[in-house]
């Protein structure tokens, strides 16, 4: 979803493709992006998992999560920029001040889809002390809480153009941490009501249409996600696209496909902008053309590069896991 968005979300971009679908003079690819939300998925899922950690050992140790996110962050460093400052001399690596900003997320001039490290990480750091308040509330408070939380930093962000927000980097951080905390609220809240296990309950009631009931509701709310581009929206087309998924049984290989790219996936967020974007752009919409080819190249290229990152770093997981905070 999140190289599918950041490849087709630009009809500027769509115009020089070779589609063989469209809606409207408009290439579908451009449709189907709209439902691609990596941000709100990536974090509901974060809720949940950071939940589950939370229940069985009473804490999340953050030391150790945010110790392993940079190590991998500084890794992809070390291995793209001295790539990007051959292809884009006038542009990377620049002073060692905006490096130090860039490698730390504290300021993404570098790539701006890495804007959600250092909020992310502030929201990982809050994790025990966000449960342990949220665990006081019933859930229609914490509805109450998530919508008004998410609506006002929505406001903030559509009447205050970015370089007003970010002229205080410190402020700033802590308000996308804020405009995070919704979806990472619906999934901490997902698995602290058992939403997944209470839906399929409803489903199994069904019977014939125990299986068949939530794909047809998928591809619905899909469809729907397509044709209303209204992002206030995208927190709760996740958590029902996460809840209706879930009811899907995933066949062994499947299963497999998925869990080799969900190891990756952190890492593939932080590089395939590098290369569709900031420095092939070229390659990859004038020379490529068609979406499926451009598509596969990237994430063949993003995964290769992880698999890289990841074999870089299994000499310095073992000083990672000692890190007891």
């Amino acid at each position: 979803m999140m190289l599918f968005l950041h490849l087709f979300q630009h009809l500027e971009w769509d115009a020089s493709l070779n589609c063989l679908l469209y809606v409207e003079d408009i290439p579908l690819v451009y449709y189907i992006s709209r439902m691609c939300n990596p941000v709100p998925f990536f974090l509901i899922l974060s809720g949940y998992g950071l939940y589950a950690v939370y229940t069985k050992s009473g804490g999340v140790k953050p030391c150790k999560r945010v110790s392993n996110l940079y190590v991998h962050l500084l890794l992809i460093y070390l291995l793209i920029v001295p790539i990007a400052s051959y292809v884009r001399p006038d542009m990377y690596p620049g002073s060692l001040s905006i490096f130090l900003k860039n490698v730390t997320s504290w300021q993404c001039s570098y790539i701006g889809e890495q804007w959600f490290f250092f909020p992310y990480i502030i929201l990982m750091i809050a994790s025990k002390w966000i449960f342990i308040i949220f665990d006081k509330f019933k859930w229609f408070s914490l509805i109450g809480i998530l919508v008004i939380v998410w609506m006002g930093t929505v406001y903030i962000l559509k009447h205050f153009n970015g370089d007003t927000l970010s002229s205080n980097m410190l402020f700033y951080n802590i308000f996308l941490a804020a405009f995070m905390l919704p979806s990472f609220t619906l999934g901490y809240m997902a698995n602290r009501f058992l939403w997944v296990n209470k839906i399929k309950v409803l489903f199994t009631r069904c019977k014939k249409g125990t299986i068949l009931l939530p794909i047809i509701l998928l591809v619905a709310l899909c469809l729907f996600r397509c044709f209303v581009p209204n992002a206030s929206i995208a927190p709760y087309f996740a958590i029902t696209f996460v809840l209706l998924f879930a009811q899907i049984p995933i066949g062994r290989n499947t299963g497999k496909v998925l869990t080799y790219l969900g190891k990756h996936s952190m890492n593939m967020w932080l590089i395939h902008t590098w290369f569709s974007t900031r420095l092939f752009h070229g390659f990859f919409f004038d020379q490529l053309k068609y979406p499926v080819l451009i598509y596969v190249t990237l994430l063949a290229i993003s995964l290769a590069v992880s698999n890289l990152v990841e074999l870089m770093y299994k000499p310095l997981s073992g000083f990672v896991s000692k890190i007891k905070c």
